[in-house]
């Protein structure tokens, strides 16, 4: 009989026991559940203030681009005889193994015949020794009378030579006579070699010009390097 009661006195703490056990369990697995969400909860917040000082970062260096250090660039530049400049855009560019950015600038001269013309220019930038390099221009390496709109830039390895080069994406006015414009597109790629840049337009090669057909003849009138089938 004592043998009996003994085994359910045991019988009935080990259930007692267990069922402690269990609650306990339980509610640690609650607690971790609940640090996650706050976890969680730290992390997003954590998440949002860094995204919002890039972004303030962003703003500030687009805001000194423009400000402070383009017209800095463009008074280095030297070119004459210019009427207004703006600064389109801005992408980081590698030359020679130094890390800087190239500026693009979009100005208007007057020709010989007094018409007022648009180009571009890049100028690239030295990140290490602060120093500027004009590495390229549109004046007199095009037949069309004015470039007028920017519609896009990307720098990239199109040669794949190891060397990031340059594309540009721009409107033109070809001019048909008596004062008439026609719209057109115009595409200039510049490629790097050794730290020199070499520039082709679908003027000087056909193979760009079939590149560009995309888009004339498709449907998309989104004007993106993105879109182009560089089936070279």
């Amino acid at each position: 009989m004592k043998n009996a009661l003994k085994k359910n006195i045991f019988f009935y703490l080990f259930v007692i026991l267990s069922a402690i056990n269990i609650f306990l369990f339980s509610d640690v697995i609650n607690k971790k559940k609940e640090m996650t969400e706050l976890e969680k909860q730290e992390l997003s917040k954590q998440w949002e203030v860094l995204a919002y000082g890039k972004y303030i970062r962003l703003a500030q260096k687009e805001e000194a681009d423009r400000n402070l250090i383009a017209p800095r660039l463009w008074e280095e530049s030297g070119i004459e005889g210019v009427k207004e400049a703006e600064l389109k855009d801005v992408c980081p560019l590698q030359i020679d193994g130094a890390d800087g950015e190239m500026y693009l600038f979009h100005y208007f001269t007057d020709n010989t015949d007094g018409i007022s013309c648009g180009n571009y220019c890049v100028i690239w930038s030295d990140w290490q020794t602060n120093r500027s390099e004009t590495l390229f221009g549109t004046e007199g390496s095009h037949t069309l009378t004015s470039l007028y709109e920017f519609y896009d830039v990307q720098v990239c390895d199109v040669d794949g030579n190891g060397e990031e080069d340059i594309i540009l994406l721009l409107g033109a006015h070809r001019s048909a006579g008596a004062g008439y414009y026609l719209p057109d597109l115009y595409c200039m790629v510049a490629f790097q070699s050794n730290g020199k840049f070499q520039c082709i337009s679908q003027e000087t090669e056909e193979w760009l010009e079939e590149v560009l057909y995309l888009l004339y003849s498709g449907q998309n009138e989104n004007r993106k390097i993105a879109n182009f089938h560089w089936d070279k």
